[in-house]
């Protein structure tokens, strides 16, 4: 899945996403549920005005983002198509808690072609093995990794595959 490949014109102005997104958003701390919500949420804030899709600028609220809606309607379908793409990448994400990184990855490249995402899970990894070799990853009593508890510190891995004490 590529948004707007097919019609790159059809691809809606940054600042109006942006400006759905500002207002849809209400203070979730953790990233995920904030995206969720937003995404679940930013068409309520497209306005009908005399019949005319409204998104007005927050420091000049005569202006319209979502003007090109109006005069050209493929724009608010395409719009509509990716918003129903991502909402379905996030509900497919949102499935995959506690299955690994690799297969949220795996989920995250179909919908985003390119290396960003790889990238980006390699440099995660890394920031992860660095914490790990500096001692600073824990396993909390939910049995996640962090850094903020004081449960017992993770143990260096060899990577060996040998186990010093095979079982019998």
């Amino acid at each position: 899945m590529l948004f707007f490949a097919d019609d790159p014109h059809a691809k809606p102005p940054s600042i109006l996403i942006t400006t759905l997104a500002a207002r849809a958003y209400s203070g979730e701390a953790d990233l995920f549920a904030a995206t969720s919500h937003v995404v679940a949420t930013m068409q309520d804030h497209v306005e009908q005005r005399n019949g005319r899709y409204w998104v007005a600028n927050p420091a000049h609220p005569g202006e319209n983002f979502a003007d090109k809606w109006n005069e050209y309607p493929d724009r608010r379908a395409a719009f509509i198509k990716w918003h129903t793409e991502i909402s379905t990448v996030l509900h497919d994400l949102a499935q995959l808690r506690g299955t690994g990184l690799d297969v949220v990855v795996s989920t995250l490249e179909k919908a985003f072609p390119g290396n960003a995402v790889r990238t980006s899970a390699s440099r995660y990894g890394e920031h992860l093995r660095r914490q790990r070799v500096d001692g600073q990853l824990r396993v909390a009593r939910t049995g996640l990794i962090t850094t903020t508890t004081t449960g017992p510190q993770l143990k260096n891995h060899t990577f060996h595959g040998h186990n010093p004490r095979p079982r019998a």
